[in-house]
């Protein structure tokens, strides 16, 4: 996503009217693997100050990155000090890690954003904003990279929880739909070699350019998707 994007999607978070009953906005803007530092030190710039001049419903918008060294201060500022100011407040953290963070009770009532692609995938899935959710998500992103794929994974797995619910619905999802179980997901596969062949492992799963088209085993497919080493335990326990 491009910085002007990030920067006209919050510049238009902070124009809308304030809800009823506020006399500011603070927007947490969380960035767990720090991909967006750089377009939100651009964005604050030398002074810390965005959209002056703009007008922004309750005045221009402080920016903190809110990180190890000066949480304290920063929730001083935005709870005690600065009470009728926007704020934008970047952390590298999950939205929901809120055990031992001084900043929890800001985190429940303020808005949030979040730019980066795995955010905004979990969101899609309805998936939990947890870190063992997000590196699932990660290693298996080619999978997700089709809008196809992404449907049957949320009818196979909704609201994944866990880094094993994220593999299992990939594996269910790529095995044709089915069950998103260790013995339908093994069945799935003893289906596949009996019907193109025990040896060459072949199944439907297939890439067209033009007229040409390839073949994949469902063993490269799973490879592919980031989940054979999952599917070799799941062989192990069916």
């Amino acid at each position: 996503m491009a910085q002007l994007d990030i920067a006209q999607q919050l510049k238009m978070r902070f124009a809308q009217p304030l809800p009823e009953c506020s006399d500011r906005r603070i927007v947490v803007w969380s960035d767990p693997d720090g991909e967006f530092s750089d377009a939100f030190r651009a964005l604050a710039g030398e002074s810390g100050v965005a959209f002056a001049d703009e007008g922004i419903p309750a005045g221009a918008v402080q920016c903190i990155e809110v990180e190890d060294g000066n949480t304290f201060a920063a929730k001083l500022l935005v709870s005690r000090q600065a009470q009728r100011e926007n704020f934008l407040l970047y952390r590298r953290r999950g939205r929901h890690q809120l055990e031992g963070d001084w900043f929890a009770d800001v985190e429940m009532y303020a808005e949030h954003f979040q730019a980066d692609y795995t955010s905004m995938l979990m969101e899609q899935l309805g998936a939990a904003d947890t870190q063992e959710v997000r590196s699932a998500l990660q290693n298996t992103k080619q999978f997700f990279a089709a809008k196809d794929r992404v449907a049957r994974f949320v009818k196979m797995m909704p609201h994944a929880q866990t880094s094993a619910q994220v593999l299992t619905g990939v594996m269910a999802a790529s095995l044709g739909a089915v069950a998103p179980t260790p013995g339908a997901i093994v069945r799935a596969y003893l289906t596949s070699l009996f019907e193109e062949g025990e040896e060459a492992g072949f199944n439907a799963f297939s890439s067209c350019e033009g007229e040409r088209c390839n073949r994949h085993s469902v063993l490269e497919v799973l490879e592919k998707y980031g989940v054979l080493d999952a599917f070799a335990t799941y062989i192990g326990l069916a």
